[in-house]
């Protein structure tokens, strides 16, 4: 599965969480919610929130890294959602391995 296949992947996982997450939390519009998937993906990706806050201030609509982190904490207990943010990493990890390679290659 190449780049066009993972974008399909996290497009899909956006598109099933969005939703999801505009039931858990006070912000009534859909563009908000991205915020909070934008969040998920850097947490599941590794990072703590102490360094997502460190890297900027990119909210906004009354969202407070509290509550991004309190929706972090309730979709990773979710099996499925960490299963398919893990395998959605590993396939990102694939292609920039495989990319690396080209370029060594060039």
């Amino acid at each position: 599965m190449g780049y066009y296949g993972f974008r399909q992947r996290v497009k899909g996982l956006e598109a099933t969480l969005t939703p999801r997450i505009g039931e858990m939390v006070k912000v009534r519009f859909g563009d908000a919610w991205k915020i909070y998937f934008d969040y998920l993906v850097m947490r599941f990706g590794g990072n703590s929130q102490a360094q997502i806050v460190k890297s900027g201030n990119t909210l906004n609509d009354d969202i407070t890294w509290d509550d991004c982190e309190r929706v972090f904490d309730e979709l990773s207990r979710d099996q499925a959602v960490s299963k398919y943010f893990s395998d959605s990493f590993t396939m990102h990890n694939l292609l920039v391995e495989g990319v690396n390679k080209l370029a060594s290659a060039i």
